[in-house]
């Protein structure tokens, strides 16, 4: 995914925009990025690409969400959370 465009859901990654590297989970909006959590997790130095992660989100009903980083024996390695209570439809997820 790209920014731009007139896309819609909800993407975790690093260097959707700019390039520190940091693991977020964001809402897109007609393209246009919002960060929802900011997780302090420096992919290139903290996970780098020798290394796999698992990462888990998780929403409540009342817009808490929750982005989980878990190594490959599934303990957590980076827990954090954030509130968005913008309600999205089911053809955001894919």
């Amino acid at each position: 995914m790209l920014p731009g465009g007139a896309l819609n859901g909800f993407a975790v990654g690093v260097n959707f925009t700019g390039n520190d590297d940091i693991l977020r989970l964001l809402r897109i909006t007609n393209g246009s990025a919002t960060t929802v959590i900011t997780s302090g997790i420096n992919w290139e130095t903290e996970i780098g690409t020798d290394s796999a992660a698992l990462i888990r989100v998780e929403r409540t009903p009342e817009g808490e969400w929750k982005l989980m980083l878990l190594d490959n024996e599934q303990r957590v390695l980076s827990s954090s959370t954030g509130n968005d209570s913008f309600v999205p439809v089911a053809s955001w997820f894919g």
